[in-house]
């Protein structure tokens, strides 16, 4: 699978750095038939995106179906949001409870990361996580003399663990939270559970909110740039994974809100209090639970802490991006990486720093037609000038090649232009919210002039509704300007801005 990649990953995961999924629609025909994606939302409450390189569709539901038996098996054993799992039952006890070997291991791996880590790694934040969530609802944040009180309590072993009887007991009061390394922990499962079940398979790539493990391949994917939340902006880099893991974790997008003031949801266990230092930060590993616990802490330590734990790992290498922008990088990390080409944005009338953004909102819960399964809807955003002539496509989502002609109106023009149809489609998206930006760039990187434009949004969604015509004129000159769109069944609203950009 190299030349002409047959697909691209960006990854920016809404819940930690936030990554999302790129599925570009480049392989040759003979490559596409060994191709099959499945997608589907609201697992492990997220969505989840799976690819599966070969020869015959059964073969790859077979895949399919293992990946998804082993995810809700390992869901029962480790989600601290089902009362009945596992993990729940632990934490409600301070005797010895019987669990499975699977909880008994991701425990077990909580406390290795915590030595490693120097404590900057715990999985014992649950308390903490559930003050700083009443801190959003109360408007006061957490008294930090008691954040400080349950960080000495978990300064030290969460669990006394006895394999052979198959127990485990809590040793502090604080509430266990196994959420971030036990959905990596399901990842290695899968794709494990899913080689075993198809191993005439050639290649896999899983992704679950975003954090990617993958075999074969090689895969070409797409770290997502901490600076630029916007979901249509450049990556930072790319790479190519072939058997391994990329995970990235990061508060700069989801944060807790408390009195007026934004907190990065990444919490120093060392203090109990939200990290602030670090932006985001991405790792390449063997394997998806060193990468995850690795991009976790890496948003703990400082930068140069980082990268010195960095370089006592084997074939582990990372980039961090801290709190002033400035990038950090191992060794490796341009090795096995290289960065991605930004076009330069010539002097143009526009005033200095002015975008165009698009906040949209996706349905979270339209309701699908009787008897069907509810399908991501795709959606094409452009922009006209005032002469009704196309000059940028900013976006488009859509997961199969032979179902973007059916955004007909942007198809109409777009098919035109197959370079075009491949350099912006990506993968659609669940609902939810999203911030799309155009930069002023026509589609050849020529710059616009101030002026009149119109932004047009289609979506269409199988066995959904199809809006063809929404759209907006917003006058790009001088001064700020904005617009609303109006919601439908598909769409909970649409902003458009423009202005200067975000700091």
């Amino acid at each position: 699978m190299g030349g002409g990649d047959p697909m691209e990953m960006t990854r920016r995961e809404f819940g930690c750095l936030g990554l999302v999924l790129a599925m570009g629609a480049r392989a040759s025909s003979a490559e596409e038939s060994r191709l099959h994606r499945f997608a589907y939302d609201h697992v492990l409450g997220t969505s989840l995106d799976l690819v599966v390189e070969v020869a015959g569709a059964d073969r790859a539901e077979a895949c399919e179906t293992t990946v998804l038996e082993e995810i809700e098996r390992l869901r029962r054993i480790l989600s601290t949001y089902d009362p009945a799992s596992e993990i729940s039952r632990l934490n409600e006890s301070r005797s010895p409870v019987r669990v499975a070997p699977e909880l008994l291991e991701v425990l077990g791996l909580y406390e290795e990361w915590r030595v490693r880590t120097g404590g900057a790694f715990n999985g014992q934040l649950g308390t903490i996580l559930s003050l700083w969530t009443n801190a959003e609802a109360t408007g006061a944040a957490p008294d930090p003399s008691v954040l400080a009180d349950i960080a000495r309590q978990i300064d030290g072993p969460a669990v006394d663990l006895d394999v052979e009887a198959g127990t485990a007991r809590r040793r502090s009061p604080q509430r266990l939270n196994v959420d971030a390394l036990g959905k990596n922990y399901i990842l290695a499962k899968a794709l494990q559970a899913a080689r075993g079940r198809v191993p005439e398979a050639t290649g896999i790539l899983l992704c679950i909110g975003g954090d990617i493990v993958s075999w074969g391949g090689p895969w070409t994917v797409g770290v997502a740039d901490p600076r630029h939340p916007e979901d249509n902006a450049v990556p930072l880099a790319r790479t190519r994974l072939g058997a391994g893991a990329l995970t990235s974790s990061g508060g700069y997008q989801r944060t807790f809100k408390v009195g007026g003031r934004q907190y990065p949801r990444m919490i120093d266990p060392r203090t109990g209090r939200s990290a602030t230092h670090v932006l985001g930060a991405s790792v390449l590993a063997p394997d998806p639970v060193t990468a995850d616990a690795l991009s976790a802490t890496l948003c703990v330590l400082t930068p140069a802490e980082g990268l010195n734990l960095i370089a006592s790992m084997a074939d582990v290498d990372a980039v961090i991006v801290d709190a002033d922008g400035a990038i950090h990088e191992s060794p490796g990390w341009t090795r096995r990486t290289e960065p991605v080409e930004i076009r330069q944005q010539a002097k143009n009338a526009w005033p200095a720093e002015f975008e165009v953004s698009i906040e949209l909102a996706l349905a979270k819960n339209p309701k699908p037609a009787p008897g069907k399964m509810y399908k991501r809807p795709y959606v094409a955003i452009w922009v006209e000038d005032a002469a009704s002539k196309v000059v940028r496509t900013v976006t488009v989502w859509g997961n199969a090649p032979k179902h973007i002609p059916e955004l007909s109106t942007w198809w109409a023009f777009a098919s035109k232009d197959q370079a075009l149809v491949q350099a912006v489609t990506k993968a659609t998206r669940d609902g939810g919210s999203y911030k799309i930006v155009w930069d002023g760039l026509d589609d050849k990187g020529k710059p616009c002039p101030q002026g009149a434009y119109v932004v047009h949004v289609e979506v269409n969604r199988e066995f959904g509704q199809h809006f063809k015509n929404m759209a907006g004129a917003i006058p790009c000159r001088t001064k700020p300007a904005g617009v609303d769109l109006p919601a439908n069944m598909e769409v909970d609203g649409i902003k458009i801005r423009y202005g200067a950009k975000a700091q």
